[in-house]
């Protein structure tokens, strides 16, 4: 169950993720279910005032670091991106009760700052993280 989480910004100052979705876990399977979007769980927007500083480099399934399937999280005001390039990947938030996302090409996560998370490799993959802040 996901806890309630406050508002990125109480302006409303919020912006959808890249296809305006994501799926949970639960939900991927029934197309008649609706997805889950940052007007339902607010951590998964991301502020319109923030900039792009930093991407990584493409990872897979054999090449991601360990440390990004373990348990961490971004700096204060720093919020990140993970994007699909190919295949699958699950996101899963650990300060949501471990609640999970499948994440795809047109599907992106969205990792607010501080938010202890981690990923799970299910299969072949390509993907990214790209880092954003204020002011930077």
């Amino acid at each position: 169950m996901v806890k309630n989480v406050k508002r990125v910004n109480n302006k409303g100052d919020i912006a959808p993720l890249k296809s305006g979705n994501t799926q949970r876990d639960s939900e991927r399977d029934d197309k008649h279910k609706p997805t889950l979007s940052c007007d339902q769980f607010d951590v998964l927007c991301m502020p319109t005032n923030v900039t792009h500083y930093l991407s990584t480099k493409t990872f897979n399934q054999t090449s991601v670091p360990k440390g990004l399937l373990a348990a961490h999280s971004t700096k204060a005001a720093t919020w990140g991106k993970i994007i699909v390039k190919s295949g699958e990947l699950d996101y899963v938030i650990d300060e949501l009760d471990n609640e999970k996302f499948r994440l795809q090409p047109g599907i992106d996560g969205i990792i607010a700052p501080e938010m202890v998370h981690h990923l799970e490799i299910v299969g072949p993959v390509e993907f990214y993280v790209a880092f954003y802040a204020k002011g930077k």
